[in-house]
């Protein structure tokens, strides 16, 4: 981009000259352009030598400029200089080629959160931005983990929207297993977790509680005209004792585990809580310590390093965890 507000305007005198196809520009027909441009919007700008304007026009040919196509037309010892397509512009191209690639990789980020309902005003933008900046030659380099077919998503924005103008809903909700029962909710908050959305709030039937429900097991919303409840929940701090979205009522306490192998220097670099606390017993040992309230998300994460774990403490959690084992063990028994 052009360093400074004074090389723009010389780029966008240049380009008004270089669009022009009722006059031939040579050099010294640029410097006088840009000069009496200059004089006009910029007074005391001072006036630009044939040398500063050799180098815009380089600038503009330049990916940071612009890439812009210039030709050079001979007649004899004379040089004009024209866009090879008369229709080109900078100020209607206002992107450099090196903006272009910034704003390729930020709109190849945004897209994989396309859907939320942050980013719903930004859908348009992002979309003409995509067709400014397209390259069928670029390869995607980045991913990132998600879910796009899980359902209950089209629930969404509606539930934001209630969030923030504290609309009341009337939610038909159906546990696995069993028969949907309707509920007048008062949504307050929307947190993703292992890929699945959730809503937290409070019921008219049970106002001094919070209620959780996942979005893929809504089945209907709609709003009501009940006087929304507020909620006291200090939301930044609602899950700062917990893995996941469960919270039991209880108090935190000390999870202890020791880690083996390999999966030490994973469980060392990719702490499982903010309170976790570890100690190397050798190479291949790692004593580890949460402080959190024992919820089914924890106990499904430490499943998931079962060959790879030993649970110390407590031992409600130990027992948990071997009885799930033998289970897992049990399956392959027919087989």
């Amino acid at each position: 981009m052009p360093a400074n507000k004074n090389q723009r305007i010389r780029c966008l005198i240049l380009d008004r000259c270089f669009r022009n196809t009722g006059r031939r520009y040579q050099i010294s027909d640029l410097e006088e352009a840009v000069n009496e441009g200059l004089a006009e919007v910029l007074p005391d700008s001072g006036s630009v030598t044939r040398r500063m304007i050799y180098k815009d026009i380089e600038f503009m040919q330049s990916p940071e400029g612009g890439l812009v196509d210039l030709v050079k037309i001979k007649e004899g010892r004379n040089v004009y200089y024209r866009y090879s397509d008369p229709n080109f512009s900078i100020a209607e191209n206002p992107f450099t080629e090196e903006e272009r690639k910034y704003l390729r990789s930020v709109v190849q980020t945004l897209s994989h959160f396309r859907g939320l309902p942050q980013l719903a005003t930004l859908e348009e933008t992002l979309s003409n931005i995509t067709l400014m900046t397209a390259d069928p030659q670029e390869v995607q380099c980045m991913e990132f983990e998600e879910n796009p077919y899980i359902e209950g998503l089209q629930h969404l924005q509606p539930l934001y929207n209630a969030i923030r103008s504290k609309s009341a809903q009337l939610l038909t909700y159906e546990p696995y297993g069993k028969d949907a029962r309707s509920y007048r909710f008062h949504p307050q908050y929307l947190k993703q977790y292992n890929r699945r959305w959730y809503v937290f709030g409070v019921t008219t039937e049970h106002p001094q509680s919070v209620s959780n429900f996942p979005l893929d097991r809504i089945k209907s919303l709609s709003p009501i005209e009940d006087t929304y409840i507020p909620s006291v929940v200090d939301w930044s701090e609602y899950f700062d004792d917990v893995i996941g979205v469960t919270i039991p009522d209880e108090n935190p306490c000390d999870v202890h585990f020791v880690v083996h192998g390999r999966t030490c220097h994973y469980i060392q670099s990719n702490p499982l809580h903010p309170s976790q606390r570890t100690k190397w017993m050798d190479d291949e040992t790692l004593d580890v310590h949460l402080t959190v309230k024992i919820n089914y998300e924890l106990k499904r994460t430490l499943l998931s390093y079962a060959d790879s774990i030993t649970i110390l403490s407590p031992q409600s959690l130990k027992d948990y965890h071997l009885t799930q084992l033998k289970t897992a063990i049990a399956q392959y028994s027919p087989y």
